[in-house]
């Protein structure tokens, strides 16, 4: 009789153990990467990975696409939801993998949208306002141990424009913020 209550003892612990491995695992913070993309995949690897959605570039096209602390390595166009963007990944200059995925709203006028669905998504981000030059910008944050999200909206009073980017990065070291 002891033997049988032994064995039941341990398989009720390892089921114990095991439920709450998969509850630590299930609550644990998703690595954010990028949609099809890994953190430090070659342009090949994340054209071969978005299956048709981004195309490399060659290095006579990137400085048009690359922005003051990313070359563009590759782009594309991303739709989810209402919300349309074009698509910039980046790897730090002077370097060839991903460390940046910038995305550009094609619809500016969705900017408030889209910051409350992050803030669904993410929980409420921490937001930080600038008027460098007379050109309010307006940038949201999301951080975790492993990747950084932020959201910036820029108006251009003098040119009656705004500008919406959503970048992507392993952490705010890799955006220079």
């Amino acid at each position: 009789m002891a033997a049988k209550g032994s064995k039941q003892m341990r398989n009720s612990t390892i089921s114990t153990s095991l439920i709450l491995g998969l509850v630590v695992l299930s609550s644990a913070p998703a690595r954010a990467d990028w949609q099809y993309t890994k953190w430090e995949m070659t342009a090949n690897e994340i054209v071969a990975a978005s299956k048709g959605k981004a195309r490399s570039l060659p290095s006579e096209d990137r400085a048009g696409k690359s922005t003051t602390f990313n070359d563009a390595i590759a782009i594309g166009e991303f739709e989810t939801g209402p919300f349309v963007f074009d698509v910039m990944f980046g790897a730090r200059k002077g370097e060839v993998t991903l460390d940046a995925v910038i995305l550009t709203l094609k619809n500016p006028t969705d900017y408030r949208r889209l910051r409350e669905t992050l803030n669904a998504k993410y929980g409420e981000g921490r937001e930080e306002t600038s008027d460098d030059a007379q050109v309010p910008v307006t940038r949201t944050f999301w951080e975790s141990d492993d990747d950084s999200i932020q959201l910036e909206h820029v108006e251009v009073p003098i040119l009656d424009a705004e500008y919406v980017f959503l970048k992507y990065s392993q952490n705010l070291k890799n955006l220079d913020l």
